[in-house]
């Protein structure tokens, strides 16, 4: 293409049209644009003037260098013109990625528009760096508020997220000021056990962890890290002598892993890539669950013997004068019980009171504290006076409570371990293995094979993959049938059928066939990976409604603190008043004894559990449905929409054009010969249609290869001629059709076949003219001089969007059409969908897709969702409340998206808009629960309900409160009986009957000619064809 940037109208223009047209276009990187300018727009966060100073940057760095014509000010947007012939369109990129790395403050765009540029954006904010680290010791939303407010304060230190029951956080910070180690140490200044699991430092490249033995000294690492960084495409390399483990980062587009292993094994050290089990025991939180187990067995078994003394040991029996022989056995038992099971209480309370953060370990410190230091004084007491009367103590006080408590956190770790189930399940589809196999050239007969680690496959291996074996890698099938039970990623029941040029994905498993398959993506770079790491980013983040949790735990221990304080001053003047006292106890005891009790009952992990524990089962059974959401927000958000926009190419429909319809008009040559002639000469074309054509003949006669095309002409904007032979082998050998040996063929649109002398009657234009009517493309195919048929191409509607439509609109949610085709086109397909006519927008660019975005969240003041698949969807995504994405579509619109639907299916957005009401409705059940806990609890606990004789010791506040947060937990993971709704489920069955009744109908009208045995007559030849086609077609 040859523009001239006037009027505001250039190259990438030109290339929004043709990505609205449903492909994907952008300019050649390597093409100089001789004898034009090259026009870049570098996008800005909001519209600039003459005078910002964002522009005079732009302006004073840019304009000096020759080549550069010109630099304006557009649409929230910097223009750069440069000529052609004095600039390369790749130094331009370079210049501008030079000039915004001098920006000091700038700040990233959420989604780039792609469709007006394809300059690849650095990253504008060089100094930042994202580190991902497990965090363990948590116990409450209080520990992640001490974590989140301390660390916001350090210097070098932008952002951090944390998530509770992940035992996860994102730190966002600047590697000049801070390393990833500094960061950790920090946290474990805390109180907290922190480890880096990933540091962002080398974004874009591949990062493989190994451990290597062999080693004697440092020169033997620093021999290691010279050999790897040798190697091409190694980026970074380092090599620990104390822990034998080595980190690589390489590009995985230069280099393999198997090259990377066998230079460490060739310098002569042996190297093995360490087992995957640590995630999955991360995930599952057993390292936890057995520390809180073990402290629990211990601490009952201290707590046991406290209360057989309790009972059995008489009050009166003394072991010397002032010392009574009970309290003494309870003193033993309970002072080795302060360490054993209160230990982990109090070095996580001291130090969140060091760091002025009190948490709930500080609560079950006191609690345990105090009842302890006021035995221990009584008992001195006792023993200084030589008292010889009862001696009231509370040893068993503090054990009861270490063992409530610590059981409490043994169960909520197991439980917690469970929301992490869908998580763990997708790394368990991970294959261990792959089976390499050398072909001999030219052929894809095995010449040799091997069995390797799954993380040594490297792109464009050849993979082996024998029936009933996990798919262990992304490829493309270049050999074998067979088909591949994708339920475990997409939630789809029925097997996909995979021929050769299909993709396969990594954790699916191929039921039936041998297939060989060309590794396409590896490693982080698999869908499996890219799923899990999804989930992972979800399961960190925060839904908006756990800001209010946040809010009040960082009260919370202060405010009970100071209530159990109260509590202890006013049973103390009751007391002192004779009033409600008690028969057991003096009134100190009471008194003391309420104020633990209000301590212990009181319970901030249930408030700070409600939350996180929904957000991750709820997106880890979306996950398990084909729905990835992408954290708290959009999963609280969703379930609010009541506007649902779809794009129309790729989304309501396939997105790729098909022969619809073959109207015979001359019977001169039976069409299924027609077809067969038609494809052949289309299979020389590279246009849409024709390869739609092509791919029509193909299915219909079920061969890889068709006839042979010589004397091949292409007229542009018309069609195409050529000369057709060979076809003969695609028949039947037997009463098939009558086959020349060549056809002069002309396919094209009204004016190519009036070229060629070709009159047009009246019943061939007012079929072509309703075709035209309905949206479709109608295409003439000429042979030898004479008219035969016309074929409909269109882009058809997706089987599900019509059910799809009519189901959000029972629910009130307002759908609307978004396209850039013509009204015609629009109108057509969405009377098919079942959307009103003055819902639709049509001939809109992709700019122009977020103003009419914009639109309809000012019109409505509601909240709304966009569903799209492509580049020039992906800002209309960013702008709606919730941008919903179909896997099948572009990178950029997946990344721009807040939900990806793994499936090709539209019945799945309801479905995601369902799964967020019930997260949410989930989430709130578990707040009103934890706070009615608290705002009942800790009253009963201070003696409120005395009077009517029903009062709580501190163990059994302490058992009140450990059953409170396994509750919120329980709560949480009720989500997992999750199902579609019935309505959802209803229309999808309505819509697999009425397929199933079209293939029905096709098989016995199949059976029918076949019975009629009249397989000379070309076309009942032809009927058979295709309803053997049609019948056995996947989707009818």
């Amino acid at each position: 293409v040859s523009t001239q940037s006037t009027g505001g109208f250039n190259v990438w223009n030109i290339c929004a049209v043709i990505d609205e047209l449903g492909f994907s276009t952008f300019p050649k990187s390597d093409s100089p644009f001789n004898g034009t300018t090259i026009s870049l727009f570098i996008e800005t966060e909001k519209q600039l003037d003459q005078g910002s100073k964002k522009f005079k940057m732009y302006d004073d760095l840019l304009t000096p260098v020759e080549g550069i014509r010109q630099i304006s000010i557009g649409e929230n947007c910097v223009v750069l013109e440069a000529e052609a012939s004095v600039i390369s369109y790749d130094d331009v990129i370079g210049l501008v990625n030079k000039t915004m790395s001098r920006q000091p403050k700038a700040v990233k765009p959420k989604q780039p528009y792609k469709w007006i540029t394809e300059v690849e954006l650095t990253d504008l904010d060089h100094s930042s760096r994202r580190l991902l680290v497990a965090i363990q010791g948590m116990s409450c939303a209080t520990c992640v508020n001490a974590i989140e407010t301390n660390m916001i304060k350090v210097n070098g230190v932008k952002s951090i997220r944390v998530n509770l029951v992940g035992e996860k956080g994102e730190i966002e910070y600047e590697p000049d000021i801070l390393s990833s180690h500094e960061v950790a140490e920090m946290i474990n200044s805390l109180g907290f056990v922190c480890t880096v699991i990933q540091d962002g430092k080398h974004s874009g490249y591949s990062e493989l962890v190994v451990h290597i033995t062999g080693m004697t000294c440092s020169s033997c690492t620093n021999s290691i890290e010279r050999t790897l960084l040798s190697l091409e495409g190694v980026k970074e390399a380092s090599v620990v002598l104390t822990t034998e483990m080595g980190k690589i980062h390489y590009d995985n587009n230069v280099i393999g892993v198997r090259t990377i292993l066998r230079s460490i094994r060739d310098a002569g050290f042996s190297v093995e890539i360490p087992s995957k089990d640590t995630k999955m025991e991360a995930l599952s939180h057993r390292k936890t669950i057995n520390s809180w187990r073990l402290t629990f067995v211990l601490c009952l078994m201290l707590a046991a013997p406290s209360m057989i003394i309790m009972y059995v040991v008489p009050a009166q029996k003394s072991v010397i004068t002032g010392l009574k022989l009970k309290p003494f056995l309870l003193f033993v038992v309970a002072t080795p019980g302060q360490y054993i099971g209160g230990r982990k209480f109090f070095v996580t309370a001291w130090k969140s009171i060091v760091h002025k953060s009190a948490n709930m370990d500080v609560l079950i410190s006191l609690g345990g504290l105090i009842s302890y230091l006021y035995s221990v004084a009584v008992l001195l007491y006792s023993l200084l006076t030589l008292r010889t009367g009862p001696t009231e103590v509370f040893f068993e006080v503090s054990l009861m409570l270490y063992t409530f408590v610590s059981l409490g956190r043994w169960i909520e770790n197991i439980a917690k371990g469970q929301t992490s189930a869908a998580l763990s399940t997708l790394l368990s589809l991970q294959a261990h293995n792959a089976k390499i196999v050398t072909l001999v050239p030219g052929t894809f007969d095995i010449q040799s094979e091997e069995t390797i680690e799954i993380e040594q496959v490297e792109k464009g291996d050849i993979v082996k993959i024998v029936p009933g074996a996990k798919v262990p890698v992304d490829g493309i099938v270049i050999s074998g049938k067979s088909s591949v039970n994708e339920a475990m990623l997409t939630g789809e029941c029925m097997p996909v059928k995979k021929v050769k040029d299909s993709t396969v994905m990594g954790g699916t498993i191929n039921a039936q066939g041998m297939l060989l398959v060309r590794a396409t993506h590896v490693g982080a770079d698999a869908s499996l990976a890219q799923i899990v790491k999804l989930v992972e980013e979800a399961q960190i983040s925060k839904a908006p409604i756990q800001q209010l949790a946040d809010t009040i735990s960082g009260y919370f221990v202060p405010v009970v603190v100071g209530l159990s304080l109260l509590t202890f001053i006013v049973w103390e003047i009751l007391g002192h008043m004779e009033v409600l006292t008690d028969e057991h106890y003096s009134h100190e005891e009471w008194a003391l004894l309420a104020a633990i009790s209000v301590l212990v009952i009181a319970c901030p992990c249930s408030l700070g559990l409600a939350t996180p524990t929904a957000v991750m089962v709820g997106t880890g059974v979306g996950a398990q449905n084909g729905i990835l959401i992408k954290g708290g927000d959009p999963l609280e958000t969703t379930h609010k929409i009541s506007i649902c926009v779809f794009d129309k190419t790729g989304t309501v429909t396939l997105g790729r054009p098909i022969v619809n319809k073959v109207a015979q008009v001359n019977h001169e040559v039976s069409q299924l010969v027609a077809i067969a002639i038609a494809g052949t000469a289309e299979s020389a074309s590279e246009h849409p249609l024709g390869k739609a054509v092509t791919n029509h003949a193909k299915q219909l006669l079920d061969v890889e290869q068709l006839g042979t095309v010589s004397n091949f002409i292409n007229i542009p904007g018309k069609g195409i001629k050529c000369t057709v032979t060979n076809i003969r082998h695609l028949f039947l050998p037997n009463g098939g059709p009558v086959i020349a040996n060549e056809y002069e063929v002309a396919i094209g649109n009204r004016a190519l076949i009036l070229e060629d002398g070709i009159t047009l009657d009246t019943p061939t234009e007012t079929l072509m003219q309703e075709y035209e009517d309905c949206g479709h493309t109608a295409v003439l195919l000429a042979i030898d001089g004479k008219l035969n048929s016309v074929l409909t191409i269109s882009d058809p509607i997706k089987k599900d969007a019509a059910s799809t439509m009519e189901l959000l609109s029972s629910w009130g949610i307002k759908v609307f059409l978004l396209t850039g085709d013509n009204i015609r086109t629009a109108q057509s397909i969405a009377r098919e969908a079942g959307i009103p006519k003055e819902r639709i927008f049509a001939g809109v660019l992709p700019k122009q897709k977020v103003s009419k975005i914009q639109s309809l969240q000012k019109k409505y003041k509601t909240k709304v969702a966009m569903v799209g698949d492509g580049v020039n969807d992906s800002p209309a995504l960013v702008q709606a409340d919730v941008g919903i994405a179909i896997g099948t579509g572009t990178d950029v619109a997946i990344e721009a998206a807040d939900i990806v639907l793994i499936k090709d299916s539209l019945f799945d957005v309801p479905v995601a808009i369902d799964l967020s009401r019930v997260t949410v409705k989930r989430i709130r059940m578990n707040f009103v629960w934890a706070l009615l806990y608290n705002i009942l609890g800790i009253p009963i606990a201070a003696g409120i309900m005395k009077p009517w004789g029903v009062t709580f010791k501190p163990y059994v506040a302490a058992a009140a409160m450990m059953c409170s947060s396994v509750c919120v937990v329980l709560s949480s993971l009720f989500l997992k009986t999750y199902k579609k709704p019935a309505d959802v489920q209803r229309s999808q069955d309505r819509l697999q009957q009425k397929l199933r009744a079209i293939k029905r109908t096709a098989e016995r009208s199949l059976d029918k000619l076949k019975r009629k045995k009249k397989h000379s007559n070309e076309t009942m030849e032809g009927r058979v064809y295709m309803l053997q086609s049609l019948s056995s077609s996947e989707e009818v």
